[in-house]
């Protein structure tokens, strides 16, 4: 909850009169003038915001994105040609506030939360997430800095840790030795064949043998 809606600011002597001013609610029947100024960032982002359901004919036709107007305690403002709405009485207490409404400052326009106040004839309007004030008299000062609403859905999962890399559980494999060199050859060379043995001399040849002596023929025959 904001600080603020604990306290009860008083207008400090550093108040400045300004041209704050709230917007006529039937604007919300009107189209956006185009020269109107911006609305505050974070108001456009408000994750409360709506998208109105029947805008007046030509809301938003050419309209700058984030151009808007205060109809009451609705903020109106244009984004990408649709008329969208933040009702700020409603988001001032989602902030911590008692209330809230629209106003047009000196620079944009923008939500401010309602505060308890001594003077109650005298109405404190801050911004939920800016160091100012200013009450409806057109007062504004800024010595009075309200605490930003808390994040309503912190991320509750914590970061995971890095996950260290797992050591190699497979040592290198020792390189092969060398293949063991070429076994000697196990069959030496057979020995030249042997010369060729000296040629045996051929033997004498036989003589014929002798015939027998014919018988000499006789005259008697």
């Amino acid at each position: 909850m904001s600080a603020l809606a604990k306290k009860k600011p008083s207008r400090p002597a550093s108040a400045k009169k300004t041209d704050m001013k709230k917007g006529d609610p039937t604007n919300k029947e009107k189209p956006i003038p185009k020269d109107n100024k911006k609305v505050d960032t974070l108001s456009a982002q408000a994750t409360d915001k709506k998208k109105v359901a029947t805008p007046p004919a030509g809301a938003c036709t050419g309209v700058p994105d984030g151009v808007g107007t205060c109809a009451g305690n609705l903020l109106l403002f244009c984004n990408a040609g649709d008329l969208w709405q933040l009702d700020c009485d409603a988001h001032g207490r989602m902030t911590g506030f008692t209330g809230g409404t629209c106003y047009e400052t000196e620079k944009e326009i923008d939500c401010y939360g309602v505060t308890l106040t001594d003077n109650p004839s005298v109405s404190v309007y801050c911004d939920p997430y800016a160091n100012i004030c200013c009450d409806s008299e057109g007062y504004c000062w800024g010595d009075v800095a309200p605490e930003p609403p808390a994040e309503t859905t912190p991320d509750s999962t914590p970061d995971s840790p890095d996950t260290p890399d797992s050591p190699d559980t497979t040592p290198d494999t020792p390189d092969s030795p060398d293949t063991p060199p070429d076994s000697p050859e196990t069959t030496p060379d057979s020995p030249d064949t042997p010369p060729d043995s000296p040629d045996t001399p051929d033997p004498d040849p036989i003589p014929d043998a002798p015939k027998p002596d014919e018988p000499t023929p006789t005259l008697d025959e």
